[in-house]
């Protein structure tokens, strides 16, 4: 497995990854579907994110195929975690670990005391990976227009 920093040619990839590891969710969205596929907006913040200096946007790859992406961005005061994606062919071996572990460093890297990150009420999955890596909710919830999902933070300190 090799990790490197994402680039602008990694976006349908990264974009790929999100989609499939969102098909996934029907044991816990609404209604029993799959989560609903955002992929043009995920294209267009990727786009953005990536190339962004300040933010941190790494991808996991394994024989040139994209196993993993996370991205990292500067809000007002901490470093937030957007994305954290693990190709479904590629779970249970570390890499979302490792992704967040390495953007955990970044934000470190730069000056950054508290990372925070949103997952999905009902996605226990994700919820207790989150919580196995060290992050603790805050009390704070958001509801997801686009996804239509309510949301809840998570915090660390850096």
């Amino acid at each position: 497995m090799t990790f490197r920093r994402a680039t602008l040619d990694d976006v349908e990839a990264a974009v790929e990854v999100i989609a499939r590891a969102d098909a996934q969710s029907a044991d816990w969205a609404p209604d029993g579907r799959a989560h609903p596929v955002t992929t043009g907006s995920d294209r267009r913040r990727l786009l953005s994110r990536i190339p962004d200096e300040e933010g941190f946007s790494e991808v996991a790859e394994d024989g040139g195929r994209l196993a993993g992406f996370v991205n990292m961005e500067p809000r007002v005061g901490v470093a937030h975690v957007s994305y954290v994606f693990v190709d479904p062919a590629f779970q249970g071996r570390g890499i979302g670990r490792q992704l967040l572990a390495h953007a955990v460093e970044a934000a470190r890297g730069r000056g950054f005391t508290r990372g925070t990150l949103v997952t999905a009420e009902a996605n226990a999955r994700a919820r207790q990976f989150y919580e196995r890596e060290g992050w603790t909710l805050t009390g704070r919830k958001v509801f997801n227009e686009e996804l239509a999902l309510e949301m809840v933070e998570y915090g660390l300190a850096l």
